[in-house]
């Protein structure tokens, strides 16, 4: 397993901009992205960019 080094505003930009290609509201879109970036900044990658792939998935399913 390799690991990958970003920015953190870089994160906050790419989580804004899956959201919202995925059809996530603006509002929606910027909180989690604070929140995934804070979540990233403190270590906790649990709740983090992990999350990521399941907020796309919900979104998708329209849950």
């Amino acid at each position: 397993m390799s690991n990958i080094k970003i920015q953190l505003d870089e994160i906050k930009t790419l989580v804004t901009d899956v959201l919202l290609k995925q059809g996530c509201s603006i509002e929606n879109a910027k909180a989690l992205a604070k929140t995934i970036t804070k979540a990233e900044e403190d270590g906790a990658s649990s709740h983090g960019l992990f999350r990521l792939p399941g907020y796309v998935a919900s979104l998708k399913s329209g849950k």
